[in-house]
């Protein structure tokens, strides 16, 4: 029974972010300033934000409990964070440093 209700709930959540993706790069974001594939990533990022948040609430309505494993993917978001940021920091300091130093 619960694995019926998983399938359904998954499909059900599948198409309300193909919607809701649909739904907001015409409508939503055609108002705004952005250009086209902006929009489009944005409604992309749309689409994931609701497929990723609705998992989640579909595994603890069939009762499979996520706390350890939102901190195990909260930790790795951390530590991905930390190294993106050093790699960016690296790349820039580099950058600058190649840059001729004209006396004014």
């Amino acid at each position: 029974m619960s694995l019926i209700v998983f399938a359904r709930s998954l499909r059900v959540l599948i198409w309300f972010a193909a919607a809701m993706q649909r739904w907001s790069t015409p409508r939503l974001l055609a108002r705004t300033h952005l250009d086209p594939s902006t929009r489009e990533t944005v409604g992309a990022l749309v689409r994931y934000s609701v497929l990723v948040s609705g998992f989640m609430i579909v595994m603890q309505t069939i009762g499979i409990n996520l706390t350890s494993l939102s901190v195990i993917a909260s930790k790795s978001a951390v530590s991905k964070a930390t190294c993106c940021r050093s790699a960016l920091l690296d790349a820039i300091h580099q950058q600058l440093a190649q840059r001729e130093i004209k006396a004014a």
